[in-house]
């Protein structure tokens, strides 16, 4: 999972909305950072049930590890990632 770091100057009242986000656990999330004259609010609302299909898969290491962890395995069965390979690929 990728941190992201963002930062904004907000200088008249209004509405900011940041999509295609995700928390901790991979579920998609919404931002919405709204400012008036008395206050500003920060909310993160998470998406409908149906889009907790669309967590992304996620075994806390890069492609590039993962990628060379596969690479010095010779049988998939042996591998420690062979679970989540199973899930990724699930579909093809």
């Amino acid at each position: 999972m990728n941190k992201i770091i963002t930062g904004t100057v907000i200088s008249a009242n209004g509405k900011f909305s940041f999509s295609g986000l995700y928390d901790a656990k991979g579920y998609p999330v919404s931002i919405s950072l709204e400012k008036s004259d008395d206050d500003i609010i920060l909310a993160v609302v998470k998406e409908p049930e149906e889009h907790k299909k669309d967590k992304p898969s996620d075994c806390g290491i890069s492609e590039e590890e993962i990628d060379r962890t596969c690479q010095t395995h010779d049988n998939c069965d042996d591998c420690p990632l062979f679970e989540h390979c199973m899930e990724e690929y699930a579909d093809e």
